[in-house]
């Protein structure tokens, strides 16, 4: 369970702190999938993805990470693949929509930091493997969305692998806090995120080791990728008060970022299918399209 992330001097880079850019995504193509491929099996526990490629006649694509969420504890892929789709239809980029292990998995053992694990290693597997489905493994993007935005934060944390942007959309951004506010039981069962006998008072430091907020470097140490922070102004899950937090600690630091606030909207509004969390109606044709034009138009900056 040790954890680290080590830091690499890079120089420094400018930073935005808003955005209201979108992209033009009136017209789509065609695209082509290549559904669960298995690209691990952490103790013998199969991982997939799907690769979703646009169909538009480029030799090399530009690649993006998808992290999907559900508190580390439900959902799969699956609700993701709307999203996936809109991007590979509407921009020109492959979308790689993967799996990792649920802290519910093998018999609610997983741990957080393993988790973080899965995340990592897919996307290493994707620049090591995504040459060929013609994507460009230097041009790679992460994002997700709540427990998603979380491993897409971490990921880019990380010097295991150079990123060039990353979207974490309402993301837990403070596993510290998020503990600290009753988050760790959700879904889990008789447990926290480490196990049955380690919570945050006993063991704060591997709280702070997978949570972002405590993780963010100097710019003079080393430079992030940009970022992307979205969230719904009516979120009560991932509030916009803790994204942010997260903004200001980036700001602090020195490094590169960008806000951009769903009017209206709450938690979840990139699922795709009808969710009423939060007690307000969210359904992915009438509420994704806007936040995903932004995103994309984000994307493109860096990733073109």
């Amino acid at each position: 369970m040790k954890i680290t992330l080590s830091l690499l001097a890079l120089s420094l880079v400018f930073i935005a702190c808003k955005t209201n850019n979108k992209t033009n995504t009136s017209t789509t193509h065609d695209y082509k999938v290549h559904p669960n491929i298995e690209w691990s099996a952490p103790d013998g526990f199969p991982l997939t993805m799907d690769i979703y490629v646009p169909q538009t006649g480029k030799k090399s694509y530009p690649v993006l990470v998808v992290y999907h969420g559900g508190g580390w504890c439900i959902n799969t892929k699956s609700v993701m693949d709307s999203l996936s789709i809109y991007i590979a239809q509407h921009s020109e980029m492959i979308v790689c929509n993967t799996n990792y292990r649920l802290l519910v998995d093998q018999d609610n053992t997983v741990t957080l930091d393993q988790t973080f694990e899965d995340a990592i290693n897919a996307a290493l597997w994707v620049k090591n493997n995504i040459s060929d489905y013609g994507g460009d493994p230097t041009r790679i993007a992460l994002t997700g969305d709540s427990a998603g935005g979380h491993l897409a934060a971490m990921v880019s944390l990380s010097n295991q692998l150079k990123v060039k942007a990353v979207v974490p959309n309402y993301g837990v951004l403070d596993v510290v806090k998020w503990a600290e506010g009753g988050g760790e039981t959700g879904w889990l069962k008789g447990r926290g995120f480490f196990g049955k006998e380690i919570n945050l008072q006993t063991h704060p430091e591997l709280y702070e080791a997978m949570s972002p907020y405590h993780l963010i470097p100097n710019a003079e140490e080393r430079v992030l990728p940009p970022m992307l922070l979205t969230v719904g102004e009516l979120d009560k899950v991932t509030t916009p008060e803790s994204i942010r937090a997260f903004e200001a600690k980036l700001k602090e630091n020195n490094q590169p970022c960008e806000y951009w606030e769903y009017k209206g909207r709450p938690h979840a509004y990139l699922d795709g299918h009808r969710n009423d969390f939060s007690g307000i109606v969210t359904e992915f044709r009438k509420d994704a399209p806007e936040a995903l034009d932004v995103m994309i138009a984000f994307l493109e900056k860096y990733l073109n």
